[in-house]
């Protein structure tokens, strides 16, 4: 996914997480964490971030399996869909602060 990502990814990395865009911390993209890959990922915040399209509707039961294994090595797990960021990635921003307490970048 890294070479081929897709639209919503895409535009996530460039508006969201690249540069330290997100209140300056660092994320990866296509970052592999314990045994999975995963969207993206800060250290510092110890967050992984994933960007879910169609084919999890029917990955639920392993998504959640998934995000409790990583929560096994003290990593939280938010998630938002393509077309969340697709229609307004400036309410995503705003909304991972608000989750993780971060307030107002300004």
């Amino acid at each position: 996914m890294r070479l081929n990502p897709t639209k919503a990814e895409l535009l996530a990395w460039e508006k969201l997480f690249s540069n330290r865009w997100f209140y300056g911390y660092k994320f990866s993209r296509q970052k592999m964490l314990w045994y999975f890959i995963v969207d993206f990922y800060c250290s510092e915040l110890q967050l992984v971030v994933e960007i879910d399209w169609g084919i999890h509707d029917s990955r639920k039961e392993y998504d959640s399996e998934r995000e409790c294994e990583l929560q096994k090595i003290w990593v939280k797990v938010i998630r938002y869909t393509n077309a969340q960021i697709l229609k307004d990635v400036e309410w995503v921003y705003y909304d991972l602060a608000q989750k993780l307490n971060l307030g107002s970048p300004w």
